[in-house]
């Protein structure tokens, strides 16, 4: 690995922060910028979508290391 990518890669590391949540809690609402990366260390992550109903709809699942943002 190049010294630069090296150097971005020790950058991303220190500026992960752990963020426990439980079930049910809602990390980010629709349509609200985000600069954050989740990791799923563990357990099962959703993320839903409101549909012009109201109604919520599952439009992605992630289990044990799964990742979005």
């Amino acid at each position: 690995m190049g010294h630069h990518r090296q150097e971005l890669l020790w950058a991303v590391i220190r500026a992960m922060r752990v963020q426990v949540v439980k079930t049910n809690d809602i990390v980010v609402h629709q349509g609200q910028v985000s600069q954050q990366m989740y990791i799923v260390a563990e357990g099962v992550f959703e993320m839903l979508a409101r549909r012009p109903d109201g109604s919520c709809v599952t439009v992605l699942s992630l289990r044990d290391a799964g990742m979005c943002g």
